[in-house]
């Protein structure tokens, strides 16, 4: 029982790893080390992918945005409370994620080239 249970989780977040998935297990009642959810892991043939944290780029792009959105979108409004700017800021978020095209992503724009990795990644990870 355990068994399926701990593929049915790799299968339904396929971002889990061991620590992760043992957390779920806990959630779910089952009382299990974190060592036997690696050894069942390795029995099972099941692949944990991690996500990649990427520091040094983390900052510059952020600088970036701010910079975009100021320039794009803030200083160009008067806005007459919080909410309004908060309002417009959020949908400077969407607009830039979902319909502006980044030249540094080749004229793409973000949230294509998010989705276009993340199948790439779940196709690599059929294919292991």
């Amino acid at each position: 029982a355990i068994k399926n249970h701990i593929t049915q989780v790799f299968e339904q977040i396929p971002i889990y790893g061991e620590k992760k998935v043992h957390q779920q297990l806990l959630e779910d009642g089952f009382k299990v080390s974190l060592n036997t959810v690696a050894r069942y892991r390795q029995e099972l043939d099941l692949k944990a992918v991690l996500a990649v944290k990427q520091v040094n780029t983390t900052i510059p792009t952020k600088e970036r945005f701010w910079r975009s959105a100021k320039c794009e979108r803030i200083y160009l409004n008067e806005y007459q409370s919080i909410s309004e700017l908060i309002t417009d800021v959020d949908d400077y978020i969407e607009f830039y994620n979902y319909r502006r095209f980044h030249q540094t992503l080749k004229y793409k724009k973000p949230m294509d080239v998010y989705q276009e990795s993340i199948k790439l990644n779940q196709e690599k990870a059929k294919a292991s």
